[in-house]
């Protein structure tokens, strides 16, 4: 059914990233926010000023979508300055509740109420990470009276990652109990996150959750895919955390210790932020020949490289359930290439792997690596790499257009709550 003007309703959507920052957080934001008008809304955003915040910048990310309603920038300073990080030093506690970017929130909550009317809005939607963003989201549906939307693309007190601390981690319970508990609706991009960090609370505050994954747009990618010289695998993204390329080189020189005459059929890249001591990793394994560390490239750019890869890389660090659903995944998705995932057997990505019929090997078993890099090595020889082997049906429900029809089954139902009310 088409939108009319007059139908078309608004959301004041709040996230600390968003373009022309490159993160995953920020394209993937831009990404719904964008395609809201086609379900009948608009967004204002209220995000971080990009030269107050950490981290690269990608100006083509701004052009990759039309401009939207309207844009607030607001100062993340102090995060940037000396003095802010001297106290995190001295007082880590200080960056613990809930994180660093809390001065940020509590700014934009304030900006909001200062320069913006409730009466111009039919919804509030917070992003995290970072998570203080949700309590600017409290802070505005307590003052304006509006549906609320909380975000989270990882865990919250659950997340491994985190520095647990006695004091800092009892806070940070109570603030996600408090956000969870005053928000509509909780959303979550997999099924682990969102078992593990609702089963916590009451019954009808798990009817709150839904899952939403991350998604793609098939109209970023090019078209075209060549025949590489050599078998090319790739992996796109950062590692960061106890992420490491190491298990894929231990197999490459088991391989080469096995298999010495193929070694040089293959060749690996790695996009991104890759590890201080990459190029010493390699005179240790003696990989130089075969394995090349790049740097980080803008948006569109990893998407084409995405595409003329033979093989996409997802590494992700050894664990009894991987929790996370990596953005960069669902981008992979995209692409049509095989997957071969170096992952906890169990988790979310290795659910989303095996449904698109990509390989999952776990980042303890050097030896299946191994077993699996051999694998594909004849089936390209076979060409039966050649023109991607996702399964399309499978890969459908992380397209645009299935999770922009979930927004809207969650955006029409906030509707008709707060009618009623």
């Amino acid at each position: 059914m088409a939108v009319t003007e007059n139908s078309v309703r608004s959301l004041l959507a709040l996230s600390c990233y968003y373009p022309p920052l490159l993160s995953p957080r920020s394209i993937q934001v831009q990404r719904t926010i964008a395609h809201l008008p086609a379900i009948g809304w608009n967004a204002t955003v209220l995000c971080g000023k990009p030269d107050t915040l950490w981290g690269n910048r990608d100006p083509g990310l701004a052009q990759i979508y039309p401009s939207i309603r309207e844009r607030i920038e607001v100062s993340a300073d102090p995060v940037l300055k000396k003095w802010y990080g001297r106290l995190l030093r001295l007082c880590p506690f200080a960056g613990q509740v809930p994180d660093p970017y809390l001065p940020w929130s509590l700014r934009a909550a304030r900006i909001a109420r200062r320069r913006l009317k409730p009466g111009d809005f039919d919804a509030i939607a917070t992003f995290g990470n970072p998570m203080s963003v949700h309590l600017a989201g409290a802070i505005l549906k307590r003052a304006w009276r509006k549906p609320w939307i909380a975000h989270f693309s990882d865990p919250w007190v659950d997340n491994p990652y985190s520095d647990r601390r006695f004091l800092s981690d009892a806070i940070q319970r109570r603030l996600e109990a408090y956000v969870i508990g005053h928000a509509d609706t909780v959303v979550f991009t997999s099924e682990y996150t969102s078992e593990l960090t609702m089963k916590k609370y009451r019954s009808s505050w798990q009817q709150k959750a839904v899952v939403i994954p991350h998604c793609f747009d098939g109209d970023l990618y090019p078209q075209v895919r060549p025949r590489n010289e050599r078998l090319l695998f790739r992996s796109i993204g950062n590692f960061y955390g106890p992420r490491t390329p190491r298990p894929l080189l231990e197999a490459l020189v088991h391989l080469r210790q096995t298999h010495p005459e193929i070694l040089d059929n293959y060749f690996f890249e790695f996009i991104g932020n890759c590890p201080a001591d990459s190029s010493k990793i390699l005179e240790e394994y003696d990989l130089t020949s075969v394995v090349a560390f790049r740097g980080s490239v803008g948006y569109l750019e990893s998407l084409v490289l995405m595409k003329t890869a033979d093989v996409l890389l997802l590494i992700d660090a050894p664990m009894d359930v991987n929790l996370f659903l990596p953005s960069k995944l669902i981008d992979y998705l995209g692409s049509g290439n095989t997957i071969l995932g170096i992952t906890p057997q169990v988790g979310a990505s290795a659910d989303v792997i095996r449904s698109v019929g990509g390989m999952v090997v776990s980042p303890e078993d050097v030896k299946g690596i191994t077993q699996a890099i051999f694998s594909l090595h004849w089936r390209w020889l076979a060409g039966k790499l050649q023109g991607g082997s996702c399964d399309s049906n499978a890969v459908q429900p992380f397209t645009i257009g299935a999770t922009l029809n979930q927004w809207r089954e969650i955006l029409e139902n906030l509707i008709r709550i707060s009618v009623s009310r």
